[in-house]
């Protein structure tokens, strides 16, 4: 009776060595995939910062910009010109 309870663990455990043989190379593959959506995602963090980034300059820029055209104006205007255009 020992010697069949040994045999029928041994059994299954060969089938459960056998099993997770067979699941290796899925567990390979989708380690591999994991792996490749993980750069993806941070290849896409970094472009959205690049843009953001970029909107942020092209704001200031903008933003920089108008108080020169406001200065502009205030200066023309106090010259009594009341169009920068017509010199």
């Amino acid at each position: 009776m020992v010697e069949l309870d040994s045999r029928c663990q041994q059994l299954e455990l060969v089938e459960e060595r056998a099993r997770l043989v067979a699941l290796a190379p899925q567990i390979t593959k989708i380690s591999s995939e994991i792996a490749q959506e993980n750069q993806a995602l941070a290849e896409t963090r970094k472009a959205r910062q690049i843009s953001l980034q970029q909107a942020q300059t092209r704001m200031i820029s903008t933003a920089q910009s108008a108080v020169i055209a406001a200065d502009i104006a205030e200066r023309f205007h106090r010259l009594g010109r009341t169009n920068p255009q017509r010199s």
